[in-house]
């Protein structure tokens, strides 16, 4: 996994905010990261791209395995890159989804 510290950062607003540095985000090398519901998988705070390792059971609750049924705005659209544990795995699953509907808009 990547190399990750654990912060916690005072915003503008003097609230606490915990985020993690990572060693740079997948889609755009953003250094920090929020966390996500899923341990393990990380949301950057620059473009909202998430990625990370989890189980494959869990990451479907970020990212389902169906593809869109309506078509989406390329600028709704959020890359995710996951390592996932499981039957048959490693595996990765990498690509664009949206974020609303949690579905799958392209593989890669």
């Amino acid at each position: 996994m990547m190399g990750i510290k654990e912060i916690v950062f005072t915003g503008k607003s003097g609230l606490s905010e915990p985020f993690k540095t990572t060693e740079g985000c997948p889609a755009c090398s953003h250094k920090r990261a929020a966390f996500t519901k899923v341990i393990g998988v990380y949301e950057c705070k620059k473009c909202g791209a998430i990625y990370g390792e989890c189980y494959l059971g869990e990451s479907y609750e970020l990212v389902l395995p169906y593809w869109v049924t309506d078509e989406v705005p390329a600028g709704n659209l959020r890359y995710y890159d996951l390592m996932t544990l499981g039957p048959g795995c490693p595996q990765r699953r990498h690509g664009w989804f949206d974020p609303a509907s949690k579905r799958i808009a392209q593989v890669g």
